[in-house]
């Protein structure tokens, strides 16, 4: 039986800012319920991500979105006032470093979106 969603952060009502920690189950599977992320001048829209694997190894990295997703998501409310981003993916240094291969796939509805990714760390 899947788990539920945990929020990103108890407690940050009317934070900027999205911070948690989520355990993956037995098959190494973890579910994540946030916001979709504001923008901020000089980078592309995208959130951070660590994977941790037996308390050791941790994998660090930043994951992107589609452009027609986040245009589609900042149309809506409350992106809408903050306008476009200003810088695309294509113009990211750490999106062109990771050859385009970590843009979450995300399907936008009315009111909420919903997205996956799947991460894999090698170890050494």
């Amino acid at each position: 039986m899947p788990r539920a969603p945990t929020p990103a952060v108890q407690g940050a009502e009317g934070e900027t800012f999205c911070r948690g920690v989520q355990m993956t189950d037995a098959s190494g599977v973890a579910e994540i319920r946030t916001v979709f992320p504001g923008w901020y001048p000089g980078r592309a829209v995208h959130m951070h991500v660590k994977v941790q694997v037996d308390g050791g190894q941790t994998h660090t990295g930043q994951l992107f979105f589609d452009p027609e997703v986040t245009s589609a998501v900042y149309e809506k409310e409350p992106y809408a006032d903050r306008g476009e981003q200003d810088v695309p993916n294509s113009s990211d240094g750490i999106y062109t470093q990771s050859g385009g291969v970590t843009v979450v796939a995300v399907d936008v509805g009315e009111s909420s979106s919903a997205g996956s990714v799947t991460l894999g760390v090698q170890r050494a």
